[in-house]
């Protein structure tokens, strides 16, 4: 999944940012693509531990937590169709 900033970059051709920390930020927020049962498993064992507890929206960890949640829904459609 593109960030926001990246796909202005692609679309508009506006700066990507380079400031220290940038990547490292980004990788907290993004998920990787979930292609087989063990990538789900691994998502859903990091997303469970929010159930109780959502994080504060707004936050990068509020980014992660929505990106997987959308990511593991993607692939449920995808596998199991109805």
């Amino acid at each position: 999944m593109l960030s926001i900033l990246v796909l202005a970059h692609i679309l508009f051709g506006k700066p990507v940012p380079t400031f220290p920390g940038y990547a490292l930020a980004m990788s907290k927020t993004m998920a990787a693509p979930i292609r087989s049962e063990a990538d789900c498993d691994a998502a859903l064992a990091e997303i469970e531990r929010h159930f109780d507890n959502e994080p504060k929206p707004g936050t990068a960890e509020a980014g992660r937590f929505d990106v997987l949640a959308q990511t593991i829904a993607d692939y449920e459609k995808r596998r199991w169709r109805i």
